[in-house]
């Protein structure tokens, strides 16, 4: 039977959300195949020659963390992002990212992520500050 682990991430390291507290997670979990809310540009075939060439490391939170599990382990990179998501992601926070009620959710969420790392943003606090956030944004558009 396979078995399927959902990690809530943040796509840029804050505080106790970084790619070596990631990678502790994926080394606990041992995943064969690693599922990244990602484009299929966002880790290209360039980015991965440097990488295995030279060790330059992304600068997205979950590439690196991948990258580092690559040193204890094999795996299948599956990105899973249509790339005509990418204008409706940037649509929407230019119409949503600067409005102060959606600013000051963000900061509070990224403040207590940054704090309290991975276990948070894998609580049951954690996903009902998203669901929230979630509910302003939806309440925005």
């Amino acid at each position: 039977m396979h078995n399927i682990t959902l990690i809530s991430t943040v796509h840029k390291a804050m505080g106790n959300c970084n790619a070596d507290e990631l990678c502790k997670i994926l080394n606990e979990l041992r995943p064969e195949v690693i599922f990244m809310e990602a484009f299929d540009h966002t880790y290209n075939q360039y980015e991965k020659k440097m990488f295995i060439e030279f060790k330059t490391f992304h600068s997205k939170l979950e590439v690196r963390a991948m990258q580092l599990y690559t040193s204890s382990s094999s795996f299948i990179y599956v990105p899973v992002l249509d790339s005509g998501l990418d204008d409706a992601f940037a649509k929407k926070y230019q119409t949503i990212g600067d409005n102060p009620s959606f600013r000051k959710s963000l900061d509070n969420f990224n403040s207590v992520a940054s704090e309290y790392g991975f276990p948070f943003l894998n609580s049951d606090e954690g996903m009902k500050l998203h669901a929230e956030m979630r509910v302003l944004e939806n309440n925005l558009l």
